[in-house]
């Protein structure tokens, strides 16, 4: 094992004839996922908000998007989060927070969104991931969404299947759609 100012290099090791070893490191990755401190909720919630007026809003009619702009400001998803009615993510790249998540009772993705810029490289996927990963750590079976008219495509990629047609409540449209988590026996 190989140390650099008191932490283990993760890499591998390899000899150069007359030189003698050295370690070929692994980048770090670029993106981790994170549960938000209330600090980074607040920043959730402004990332929410943009990313839903560019995609979501044109398709809602004012009652869904008032309804949405109530659902996150951050006193009340601070709230949620320290009542444990919400656990809320965020996705972090050299560049700060590139999406969020918010996942409601372990099994119920309630947002999911992702900066314009950073969509296509993986960073829904890797916030799905961890909802995933929560879910069958509480045993759950499924895992359930209502997405938003753009988002049916992204969710049904990654093994959502809409469980009832395209609905309206208080002015937001979605399709529920649902993806059975298979788990993983263990030995």
């Amino acid at each position: 094992m190989e140390y650099l100012n008191g932490r283990q290099i993760q890499g591998t090791m390899t000899r150069m004839p007359g030189i003698g070893y050295f370690t070929e490191r692994e980048e770090e990755p670029s993106r981790r996922v994170e549960r938000l401190n209330k600090k980074q909720i607040r920043q959730a919630g402004r990332l929410a908000w943009e990313s839903f007026c560019k995609a979501i809003a044109p398709d809602y009619e004012k009652q869904g998007v008032t309804a949405f702009r109530e659902f996150i400001k951050p006193a009340r998803l601070s709230e949620a989060a320290e009542r444990e009615e919400l656990q809320l993510f965020g996705c972090f790249g050299a560049e700060g927070m590139e999406g969020m998540l918010a996942l409601k009772e372990q099994t119920h993705v309630s947002m999911l969104f992702v900066k314009g810029e950073y969509q296509g490289q993986g960073v829904g996927s890797m916030l799905l991931a961890q909802a995933e990963q929560l879910g069958r750590q509480h045993g759950a079976q499924r895992l359930t969404v209502n997405a938003a008219p753009s988002a049916v495509g992204f969710y049904a990629n990654r093994g959502f299947v809409p469980k009832g047609p395209e609905q309206v409540q208080e002015g937001m449209r979605f399709t529920p759609m649902v993806k059975e988590l298979i788990r993983v026996k263990t030995q």
